[in-house]
């Protein structure tokens, strides 16, 4: 209850920071502030009981607060692009209000993402449902999360970037097929479109807590995930959003051990002495990457130990439980080159405007060597898959090279080969045990 004093005293504070002096939700915040407060504090109140000393509740951090406890009073009269959906019954009065709150922060195109999430569906416990009524693994709703996102403290040097970073991560929360990687050598990561696809509000999680002030959050194994060193940074060449470039580097870190991601120069370092280790990740760290994801225990069969047939027959048979099936194939007959690479020799995150780079000798690469995929299925002498380079301009049935393949949705990165080809290329299988 003092806690509840405490934050009904420093609600009209709050709000000053959350609604600008003579903003509509500034205005309608009223004398039920205090009440609010206490009930609120008596809430956290009962919450933090059941915390006990360690301050987790089933592994998630407790700087995390639920902002599904904050219901906004009424829409601002800025919302008029929400309009449309107030006579809908899919749509909640608490759900719209929160929708124009985040509307707040983005620009015309911004809010164009965003009614094509709100008009988005997900599967979640075998209902078509609102995609921003999705619940991460804590129970909270994407709304919320992205409210959160929109509104609650960040790091210093993500708050210029916020505006960017929201619309980016709303654009492919909307369309996962958006997604991509780039020209990085993080394919490892692939699995994120899975998530976006059937489990938003658990991706927002995660940016919600590599953005927040600490860089952390808990994953589904109770492992944390940690803002990467030097992901702080912008990417030096285009074509990654913010949101992709904290989330993919902090995957990138979670699943190496004890060695260091830095995502300036794309490899993993040793952390005492700086030599570079290798590109990419190996099958162990993509197996502990999935578990940490899931929760779920991950292995995988690999040629030559394995057959190419028995590697077929394995693929065949998960694919038929699971839409994305992780693989990696052999990507084009580039050869090994050897590879300079320059280290950011910066322990303090914030001394990153210096960039200070010293070099760290250089390692023989397979350049595009190898590449992970999710396969979702195969038939008609054709393997297909989400190619994690993502979307593209070329028309439906556009026939690529290095390697053979055909675009099958252009809009997702949805591509095949025929089974020959990639019986040829194919050299992992990654078996989610159920």
């Amino acid at each position: 209850m003092v806690f509840g004093l405490l934050l009904s005293a420093s609600l009209p504070s709050l709000q000053k920071i959350y609604f600008p002096q003579g903003s509509t939700m500034q205005n309608s915040l009223n004398s039920k502030t205090v009440a609010c407060g206490l009930i609120l504090g008596a809430l956290l109140g009962v919450s933090s009981k059941t915390q006990g000393q360690e301050g987790t509740v089933k592994g998630i951090e407790p700087d995390a607060v639920a902002t599904s406890l904050f219901h906004p009073p009424k829409i601002p009269d800025s919302s008029g692009w929400l309009e449309q959906y107030h006579s809908k019954k899919a749509y909640s009065e608490d759900l719209l209000a929160k929708s124009a709150l985040i509307g707040e922060s983005l620009d015309s195109e911004g809010r164009e993402y965003f009614v094509e999430l709100l008009n988005r569906r997900t599967k979640q416990d075998k209902e078509n449902s609102l995609a921003l009524s999705n619940t991460d693994s804590a129970g909270t709703q994407l709304i919320d999360n992205l409210l959160s996102i929109a509104l609650e403290p960040v790091h210093p040097r993500l708050v210029h970037e916020r505006s960017i970073l929201l619309k980016g991560f709303i654009h492919e929360l909307a369309d996962p097929g958006e997604l991509n990687q780039s020209t990085w050598s993080v394919c490892g990561t692939a699995v994120l479109y899975r998530l976006l696809l059937d489990n938003p509000s658990e991706a927002a999680r995660l940016v919600k807590g590599l953005i927040s002030p600490v860089g952390r959050c808990r994953l589904r194994d109770n492992s944390l995930l940690e803002r990467a060193p030097f992901s702080l940074l912008p990417d030096a060449t285009p074509g990654r959003s913010p949101s992709e470039r904290l989330l993919m580097s902090a995957l990138m870190e979670r699943a190496n051990g004890s060695l260091q991601y830095c995502g300036v120069c794309d490899s993993h370092f040793e952390v005492i002495h700086g030599n570079v280790s290798h590109v990419g990740l190996t099958n162990a760290e993509i197996c502990v990457l999935y578990k940490a994801l899931f929760n779920k225990e991950f292995s995988w069969m690999e040629y030559p130990s394995n057959s190419v047939d028995s590697l077929m027959s394995q693929l065949k048979s998960l694919t038929s439980k699971h839409t994305f099936t992780p693989a990696s194939i052999r990507w084009n007959s580039s050869v090994s080159v050897p590879t300079k690479f320059r280290h950011p020799k910066i322990t303090n995150e914030e001394q990153h405007e210096s960039k200070v780079l010293v070099s760290q000798g250089s390692v023989s690469v397979n350049v595009e060597g190898s590449h992970h995929i999710l396969v979702t299925e195969l038939h008609s002498g054709r393997v297909f898959y989400r190619n994690s380079h993502g979307k593209t301009d070329l028309p439906r049935g556009a026939e690529l090279s290095n390697p053979p393949r055909r675009v099958e949705d252009p809009t997702q990165g949805i591509e095949s080969m025929t089974t020959e080809e990639f019986k040829k290329r194919i050299f992992t299988v990654y078996i989610e045990k159920d």
